[in-house]
């Protein structure tokens, strides 16, 4: 199921960039759209092959534990449930902060990436104008960056996993006592405190699967708002419903009163009017960024 899944993320990606128009392309570097396809997606199939997993067997098995408690020792049930409360709080806390994390690790991740393919991709102009030692500080700011962020990322799991502990332990060690005392009153039998310990510890053992799941959710959560981000795109200049067949080329060129830009902000050809005759050779010559390489993919 998870590689059905994947299969048709990526085919959706692809098939999508491909229907989107120059201008989502000129914007949108093609580097980003790899680190949609990579490192995006393999975030979300890492969810998939194991976290829904650990999620539903740990929710199952915490609440099957609560209620043997609760049937076995009310009152010790009730001490759980109270605890519950500060468990709620610490969950939420780790959700939001970590949203953020990822979030902004995903940004600085597709950042790595769209340095790499354009320093690679621009080999040429790099070393015929000795480029290397700027791009080496500027890949060199963006992998620190994205070392802070997943070292930040780590950190916060870190304080999470031993808050869930310390309340693991603060709660058994109030049943412990409670239950000590009842023992001691001859209201439990020794036999049901025993067990309502062991309850205890197993209802937060899998809680832990449960905050691997967090962990692995809030990164593949920001991975799919980048990936949506992209299939949520609509073409500037969609295809005709009913595309009319070309007529036979004859070489006559004419552009009148073209206007054209890869967006509302950056109009290249303003008014643009141009007529070449069939046979006839011109030479294009304006300074750069007039609109000399536009006019020719325009033809």
């Amino acid at each position: 199921l998870t590689q059905a899944i994947m299969l048709d993320l990526r085919k959706r990606i692809f098939l999508h960039t491909q229907r989107l128009s120059l201008e989502f392309h000129e914007s949108y570097t093609s580097g980003r759209i790899i680190s949609r396809q990579t490192s995006d997606l393999d975030t979300i199939r890492e969810l998939l092959d194991g976290g829904l997993n650990e999620l539903v067997s740990g929710l199952l098995y915490g609440g099957f534990t609560l209620v043997a408690l609760l049937l076995l020792d009310w009152q010790s049930g009730v001490i759980l449930v109270v605890m519950g409360i500060p468990l709620f709080f610490l969950m939420r806390w780790f959700y939001l902060r970590s949203q953020l994390v990822y979030r902004e690790s995903r940004v600085i991740s597709a950042q790595v990436i769209v340095k790499f393919v354009e320093t690679m991709t621009g080999i040429r102009a790099v070393k015929a104008f000795r480029k290397e030692p700027r791009n080496d500080d500027e890949f060199g700011g963006l992998a620190m960056r994205y070392r802070d962020v997943n070292i930040r990322s780590i950190r916060l799991f870190g304080t999470f996993e031993p808050g869930l502990m310390s309340i693991a332990s603060v709660s058994l060690a109030l049943i412990v006592f409670w239950g000590g005392v009842r023992v001691a009153d001859g209201a439990i039998a020794i036999g049901t405190l025993v067990g309502a310990v062991l309850y205890v510890r197993n209802f937060f053992s899998p809680l832990q699967e449960v905050a691997f799941f967090l962990n692995s959710y809030q990164s593949a959560t920001a991975a799919l708002e980048k990936v949506s981000g992209v299939l949520e795109e609509e073409p500037t200049v969609p295809d005709p419903a009913e595309p009319v067949d070309l007529w036979e080329a004859r070489g006559h060129v004419r552009f009148d009163d073209v206007r054209f830009g890869y967006s509302d902000e950056r109009v290249i050809l303003p008014d643009f009017t141009l007529d070449i005759p069939a046979g006839q050779t011109i030479a294009l010559v304006g300074t750069t960024g007039a609109g000399k390489s536009t006019l020719a993919k325009l033809v």
